[in-house]
């Protein structure tokens, strides 16, 4: 059997946060189709940054990647054809990666 890994044992600081970028880390993809993602350790951490910053108003839910940016992602690398010359914009999918 293969060890069990937390996500916080998975993950790598990339940047510890300051008064313009909040805390960011390194994480596996899986089970998203993505290597690695880079992104705001948990939703709590990214709304205490955002408190501490004074922006009590923004919303957190970027902190995660949804399933939805995370297909669209991949569809994307799989199909490049699709938006080679284009401008895309992913609306409304949480951590934009696509």
């Amino acid at each position: 059997n293969a060890p069990v890994v937390t996500l916080a044992a998975a993950m790598n600081l990339i940047h510890p946060g300051s008064s313009n970028l909040p805390p960011l880390v390194e994480t596996p993809g899986a089970p998203l189709p993505l290597p690695t993602v880079v992104k705001p350790p948990d939703v709590d951490t990214l709304w205490e940054w955002q408190a501490r910053v004074g922006l009590t108003d923004a919303d957190p839910s970027w902190a995660s990647v949804w399933p939805s940016a995370a297909a669209l992602a991949f569809h994307i690398t799989k199909n490049q054809d699709i938006v080679r010359k284009k401008a895309v914009a992913e609306l409304g999918a949480g951590l934009g990666i696509a």
